[in-house]
């Protein structure tokens, strides 16, 4: 469990990290 949720943490910070992105434009 603890590995799934290290790369579900990884991924939701990803995104989070392109729609900021997405915003700037």
């Amino acid at each position: 469990m603890s590995l799934c949720e290290s790369e579900f943490s990884g991924d939701f910070q990803f995104i989070y990290l392109f729609f900021l992105l997405v915003l700037r434009l």
